[in-house]
């Protein structure tokens, strides 16, 4: 959750409040925008999205409309410029305005991947044989730093993880800054492939290794969500618009297949664990609904057992998405665990897995998840 101070965050709570989300342009690490424009640029719409289960975690598509002061056009048209989505990156800053009170928060350091349109507006103005543009107008669509991550494939014909910290190979495969917000386990067995996004792919499994997802926050920093309900951060009350439900099977189990091998690398012979009664056993209506799980720190029956009938308690819950529409609170972020009350008066604590915000307002997802009935 990003924290606020109770005068900031009555500002960007209260009613009569103006929003503007601040974008400058970072080249290198390098803010490359002051120089044309101390004020940075001004949006004439936005709309930022986070989602835990996307493979990109943050995306950005944000409308610019600036005028340069030397009438200069800013629509990209080559490498060097510096909207372009050559290696350039914007970084987002979400400003409420009160009165005279301004209050921000950070809202990420993304990667400038398309420019879908943009035009300049100049008129008949020309000086010394120069065309004047009186404005330029851009819609930039920009990725979170993971999608530098996906980019970069694996160019060595073998390349073996290391098996000592899954920490220290996610640095070794990203070479980002990490917050090594979880505990640290050894490296599950892993298998580099020269195939696209295989890097970002193993970066998630040794993310969801460790217990979570894998998620660069506002400053550029990769840390690890953990994919529990935890205790409530914060309570939204009073500000929800709409509170749709939904529910959906996708991720919801009833048989779980083990391979295993022990110390001498033999397969360890054990008995999928089962549902067996109850609206989701395996021989009722529901049918059967497989998962496989493997895990090379297993090495005997019994422990294989074990660990089938715990994998079993944890996906055979059905997930339940608590969907709404509120005032924005930019506290809110995925990976939180929010209690919201809806219009109707029910109270419902989950994981936030979606934020989306569009202009004043936002969209969110809550998951939480109910205990299988016998």
């Amino acid at each position: 959750m990003r924290n606020l101070t109770e005068s900031d965050l009555l500002i960007f709570m209260s009613p009569g409040r103006e929003l503007r989300l601040r974008v400058d342009v970072l080249r290198d690490g390098i803010r490359v925008s002051e120089e044309l424009a101390p004020e940075g640029f001004t949006p004439t719409a936005f709309e930022v999205s986070w989602d835990l289960s996307g493979e990109i975690k943050q995306v950005a598509h944000v409308n610019i409309v600036y005028a340069h002061r030397y009438g200069e056009s800013i629509v990209p048209r080559d490498f060097e410029a510096m909207l372009g989505p050559w290696g350039n990156d914007i970084d987002l800053t979400l400003e409420a305005r009160l009165g005279e009170q301004i209050a921000s928060v950070p809202v990420g350091q993304l990667m400038i991947t398309a420019v879908p349109e943009a035009t300049d507006s100049s008129g008949k103005y020309r000086l010394q044989g120069r065309r004047i543009v009186t404005g330029s107008m851009l819609t930039i669509r920009a990725k979170s730093q993971d999608e530098r991550i996906r980019r970069n494939g694996f160019s060595q014909v073998t390349l073996k993880p290391t098996k000592i910290s899954s920490w220290d190979e996610i640095v070794r495969l990203t070479g980002m800054l990490v917050a090594r917000n979880v505990p640290d386990k050894s490296p599950p067995q892993l298998e580099y492939e020269r195939a696209q996004g295989d890097r970002l792919k193993q970066v998630h499994a040794l993310a969801a290794h460790l217990g979570g997802v894998a998620v660069v926050d506002a400053y550029g920093v990769l840390n690890i969500v953990p994919d529990t309900v935890g205790e409530p951060v914060a309570r939204l009350e009073g500000t929800i618009l709409e509170a749709p439900y939904s529910v959906e099977s996708d991720d919801v189990y009833n048989e779980v297949i083990g391979s295993f091998e022990d110390e001498a690398r033999n397969p360890i012979v054990v008995e999928p664990a089962r549902i067996t009664s109850g609206p989701l056993a395996v021989g009722g209506p529901y049918g059967t609904y497989s998962r496989f799980y493997a895990s090379e720190f297993v090495k005997t029956k019994a422990a294989a057992q074990s660990a089938l009938q715990k994998i079993l308690q944890q996906v055979s819950k059905p997930s339940f998405a608590q969907k709404f529409t509120a005032m924005l609170d930019p506290r809110m972020e995925i990976g939180d665990t929010w209690t919201i009350v809806t219009p109707n008066g029910e109270e419902i604590t989950g994981l936030v897995t979606a934020i989306k915000w569009d202009g004043d307002v936002m969209e969110g997802t809550l998951q939480y998840q109910e205990d299988v009935y016998a």
